[in-house]
């Protein structure tokens, strides 16, 4: 009998699919399954696993009929014929360190539930690390409460027979919070649950969404320079020192909001977490086994003070939004949001001056940033600069370029010139078809 499971789901992903399946056959542990379980798999996609279930005979290919429910019939088909109790999730699109399955799996001896911490990339290549504890009550408590689900798949593992008496049913319509936040809410709701949390990440997620408008070959070569990038570094030390805890501290601010007079190292008490400044590192239960760089701190320290109205440098400022204008997850761009929290802690030509003092790695970076400006200037009432600012963006040509076209549009509804409204919420509706809000616009427009 295998060590372990792998479930790979897949669809419609012949380019990135060899990456990933090798992602989970390279593990450290090799005595595994690993379930290539094809989804109403295309054409293109069925070449691709029986040509890789050709060459390895720890593959076991599942070739069934598209889930009526986003892939849940396909799983719960894969546990269920599962010939271990130790189950991990690897999504067609994610990376496992060699380390993975060896790191967490021993757990599954004695928990439920086991997860690391969540590691992601976003398109210019920067790291956002958060620990998802959910060994710790009150976190899990609070994931409930506010629907929260800081994890991904590549993040967590879990045993098939606590997936059966937990009765989690992957097959059925899910909830519309989807498959994972049900998994883990039924799983956190069961007082009978033992969990288990590394601090350390083992797995790179390169979010789906906020890659939406790339091309399958684009996402292929992403993941495969990640994957010599992972190699080369070697010492998982130098990966989670090289990111940044700025954007999950934002998100988790915006969804749990402090109450007054909180501090900081209160505040993520919330998340199972101690906060040790003076030996520059986070802890759970008394033991401290994640250090931070001095520049995590700050960029934590920075996000603590602008989204709960306290001083801090606009260098400082400057600084950390280089790891917040670039989304890690979702698929829009945080103007709006960005825009607003600039305006409220420096007014908006201050707010200029900080977006303006950024230096930028790509053209999407200076697309997102001049999108910024437009909607800051937008909310000064300065219409003609904001349209231009926002035209700067669009001239970009990025693959972001929809957002940046409804905030066109919005602007354009603000000066009064309905007809390139019209326009402009038609270019963004066209670039995304499947994005409800230009159609909205136009809606609007029309009554």
């Amino acid at each position: 009998m295998p060590y372990a499971t792998i479930i790979l789901p897949t669809h419609n992903r012949p380019e990135t699919l060899p990456i990933a399946v090798e992602s989970g056959l390279s593990q450290s542990v090799e005595d595994i399954e690993l379930m290539l379980t094809l989804d109403g798999a295309t054409d293109n996609v069925k070449q691709v696993a029986y040509s890789l279930a050709a060459k390895d005979n720890r593959i076991r290919l599942l070739d069934l009929p598209k889930s009526d429910y986003r892939s849940g019939q396909a799983r719960e088909k894969a546990i269920k014929q599962a010939k271990t109790d130790k189950i991990f999730i690897l999504q067609d699109d994610d990376i496992w360190f060699k380390e993975h399955i060896r790191t967490l799996a021993p757990y599954l001896e004695k928990y439920d539930m086991v997860t690391s911490a969540t590691l992601a990339s976003n398109r210019s290549g920067k790291l956002a690390l958060w620990p998802s504890m959910y060994s710790s009550e009150i976190f899990r408590q609070n994931c409930q409460k506010y629907n929260l689900k800081p994890i991904y798949e590549a993040h967590y593992c879990f045993r098939r027979s606590s997936y059966y008496r937990n009765g989690v049913k992957w097959g059925e319509q899910p909830p519309p919070s989807g498959h994972i936040k049900h998994l883990l809410n039924t799983f956190c709701a069961s007082p009978g649950n033992q969990f288990h949390s590394q601090l350390l990440p083992t797995a790179l997620s390169l979010n789906s969404p906020s890659r939406k408008m790339m091309t399958q070959q684009q996402r292929a070569d992403e993941m495969l320079a990640w994957r010599q990038k992972l190699a080369a570094l070697g010492d998982i030390s130098e990966i989670y020192s090289q990111a940044s805890l700025a954007w999950p501290m934002m998100q988790m601010l915006y969804s749990i909001p402090p109450v007054s007079h909180q501090s900081l190292a209160g505040y993520l008490q919330q998340f199972g977490l101690q906060l040790d400044v003076r030996n520059l590192a986070v802890a759970h239960k008394n033991q401290i086994s994640f250090k931070l760089t001095s520049q995590q701190l700050e960029e934590v320290e920075a996000v603590w003070c602008l989204l709960t109205h306290r001083e801090v440098d606009k260098n400082q400022t400057a600084q950390v939004l280089t790891q917040l204008i670039e989304p890690f997850e979702g698929h829009a761009p945080p103007i709006a949001k960005l825009g607003d929290l600039l305006i409220r802690h420096y007014g908006a030509g201050d707010a200029l001056k900080v977006v303006s003092s950024i230096s930028t790695q790509s053209n999407l970076q200076s697309a997102i940033l001049n999108a910024i400006s437009a909607y800051v200037l937008l909310k000064k009432g300065e219409f003609k600069k904001s349209q231009q600012y926002a035209q700067t963006a669009i001239n970009l040509d990025t693959d972001m370029n929809q957002y940046i076209l409804l905030l066109a549009g919005q602007i354009a509804v603000s000066s009064d010139d309905k007809h390139l409204a019209r326009q402009l919420f038609t270019q963004a509706s066209d670039l995304d078809k499947q994005w409800s809000e230009p159609k909205l616009a136009l809606k609007t427009l029309k009554t």
